[in-house]
């Protein structure tokens, strides 16, 4: 893998589109309502928690809670600009964008103090142009929200926390930034985006390692099942 870059609008623009193929996987749901009738082939894109466990450098995180849904953590994010570093798989984000199907899955250690954290968002779109110009509007939101702090408001009783985004890279046309955590001894966050034929690999990681670029890792893994790498 090699090291992120941090690089122009651009140039991110450039390659995210530069990625795409012309192919396209099929599936059978229709636009805005692929949440009921997400299709097998979205769902076996996920990665197994045993390549998400290598990708993070951790050994006991398991398949938690997974949904064929976008979530909405819109009022949450403070400013709304940092919404798509926030958080993955967010409905507001991919509204209006023709897509077909998605399949959420969460996975970290089954305790309640857990060190590893990893959410995976595959969402298939009707063309491969599709997915290109969803990365182009990723990459606008990203640079939106790079360097700049942002607060996220806790639910259930949860605190408020703040974080400091860093910078936008592009690593082997996956988009990545990070976000960490004030006051969270080093919690980290990291956001991994690609697009592979019709196919958006949507990542969030969070840890207290970062070094791993697990986002990335993940995104790319999900690519390479999409292209049969």
């Amino acid at each position: 893998m090699r090291k992120p870059l941090t690089v122009s609008m651009a140039t991110l623009a450039a390659v995210t589109v530069a990625a795409g193929c012309s192919a396209t996987v099929q599936g059978n749901a229709v636009p805005q309502a692929g949440a009921a009738q997400v299709s097998a082939q979205v769902d076996g894109l996920v990665l197994s928690a045993a390549e998400v466990n290598k990708a993070m450098g951790a050994t006991d995180m398991e398949f938690g809670t997974g949904r064929d849904s976008f979530v909405d953590n819109s009022d949450q994010t403070s400013p709304h600009q940092c919404l798509e570093v926030s958080n993955m798989g967010q409905d507001k984000v991919y509204a209006d964008t023709g897509w077909l199907a998605v399949r959420i899955q969460g996975v970290r250690e089954p305790v309640d103090h857990f060190q590893h954290l990893a959410h995976q968002a595959v969402v298939s779109f009707p063309h491969a142009s599709d997915a290109d110009a969803f990365m182009v509007s990723a990459a606008r939101a990203f640079l939106g929200c790079a360097n700049q702090r942002y607060t996220y408001r806790g639910e259930n009783g949860d605190p408020d926390t703040v974080w400091d985004s860093g910078q936008v890279a592009n690593t082997d046309g996956v988009l990545a930034i990070s976000a960490t955590q004030e006051g969270g001894d080093g919690w980290t966050c990291q956001r991994g985006l690609t697009a592979a034929r019709n196919i958006v690999a949507d990542i969030m990681t969070c840890s207290s390692n970062p070094a791993h670029s697990a986002a990335v890792t993940i995104a790319r893994g999900i690519a390479d099942k999409v292209t049969g790498q």
